[in-house]
């Protein structure tokens, strides 16, 4: 799933060979808010970068208590399609590369839904609330938060949770 971008001659310059110049390889990004948290999602496995962590995350709601239950994906590796949670420095760019080795996480519990390409949740909305991660100034926290926009971008995760009191 790599896009190349070549540059490409009509003809070689005399006494030359044609060649290729200005090769680009699409890498994917996630970058972290102040709070050094991120989400992410990738078409293929790819490896967790130097100096980042990624997490799934199982929601539980127990006697009204709400939580995300966060477990590292200790193998390194970010199975395609799947959403995760990326923390790392503060507001830093990640670059993600091809994994080498197929991914060992079992992460049929994970809950957060991974985005590969611009993804329409309005249809979702009659079953389920929509909560993606963001920076918050009024709490001066990330955190997941009601969304109500029509789309979610590539290369993101967020939440489908129950509605509450079926709103």
């Amino acid at each position: 799933n790599n896009i190349f971008q070549f540059k490409f001659f009509e003809a070689a310059p005399a006494g030359k060979s044609l060649f290729v110049d200005n090769v680009y390889f699409w890498q994917p990004v996630a970058t972290t808010t102040v709070d050094g948290w991120g989400t992410f999602a990738s078409a293929y496995d790819v490896q967790v970068p130097a100096g980042a962590k990624a997490y799934k995350a199982a929601y539980s709601n127990t006697g009204g208590n709400e939580v995300l239950v966060l477990t590292e994906l200790t193998d390194g590796i970010i199975p395609a399609g799947q959403g995760v949670l990326i923390n790392g420095d503060a507001s830093t760019t990640y670059g993600f590369t091809s994994a080498v080795s197929a991914p060992t996480t079992d992460m049929s519990d994970n809950d957060l839904i991974g985005t590969t390409t611009l993804t329409d949740v309005s249809a979702q909305r009659a079953t389920s609330d929509i909560f993606c991660l963001r920076r918050t100034e009024l709490f001066g926290t990330t955190a997941f938060c009601l969304y109500s926009g029509q789309y979610i971008p590539a290369g993101k995760a967020y939440l489908a949770l129950p509605q509450i009191n079926g709103q």
